[in-house]
């Protein structure tokens, strides 16, 4: 084993201790997957509970899936389809993660995207988390419903399911989990008074990027470049 898949096989199961510990996930719910440089992929194993991973317990597929080491009784997570169309549709992924994060299910469960801008932090980090429409679980269509996004966005709801995150490396995934499980905890009753209201509570709560005095940036691939200010006489007026 090389030193990298070590590595990988730790910020895995650090990544799965953090998930429960934050209640993102229940039982044995979630999964995770890292891409190694060779292209293969580590996963987490089925019907595990994500707090008591360990790196032996840990998976390696080839990119098809085909299971390339695993120590029994375990065996790769049944979600792997759905990460593998993640991975093959953007060759930058370098890992995946799926959880159930509270606030962020029960938006996937109403069948409505993350669309408001609420808090600074989502605006910054995560303007709008998509709606991927329901297909069954453990099945290639979950995942080719899911690709649409992966290019444009960090990670998106399953309808009826929980949320999916991708990113680069394990850890800049978890926070993302964070996103529509805290920062977007307070849309759901404004969006609840919005259909009864037409508002919530009478006013139109869709904060502006001034108000909140939120310097613009610039969105890249991983990561966002503030915008400088535009000198005087130059710029919108």
């Amino acid at each position: 084993m090389t030193p990298e898949e070590k590595e990988l096989r730790e910020q895995i199961c650090d990544v799965g201790r953090n998930l429960w510990q934050q209640q993102m996930v229940a039982a044995n719910d979630g999964n995770i997957t890292a891409r190694l440089p060779t292209g293969e992929i580590l996963c987490t194993p089925a019907s595990v509970s994500k707090g008591s991973l360990t790196p032996r317990k840990i998976a390696k597929v080839g990119p098809d899936g085909a299971v390339l080491d695993v120590t029994p009784p375990w065996k790769p997570s049944s979600e792997l389809r759905m990460h593998l169309k993640v991975y093959k549709a953007d060759e930058r992924v370098g890992a995946v993660v799926h959880a159930h994060p509270m606030f962020g299910t029960v938006f996937a469960v109403r069948g409505e995207a993350l669309t408001l801008r609420m808090l600074p932090e989502s605006v910054i980090h995560m303007p709008e988390i998509p709606l991927a429409p329901y297909a069954t679980p453990s099945t290639d269509e979950l995942g080719e419903v899911v690709v649409a996004f992966v290019r444009d966005h960090h990670g998106c709801l399953l309808e009826q399911h929980g949320a999916l995150t991708w990113g680069d490396r394990p850890q800049r995934r978890l926070p993302g989990h964070g996103t529509p499980g805290v920062h977007r905890a307070g849309q759901l009753p404004a969006q609840a008074g919005r259909r009864r209201t037409g508002t919530a509570r009478g006013r139109d709560r869709d904060a502006d990027r001034a108000a909140h005095a939120v310097r613009p940036v610039r969105r890249t691939r991983w990561g966002r470049t503030p915008v400088r200010p535009a000198r005087p006489g130059r710029g919108d007026p």
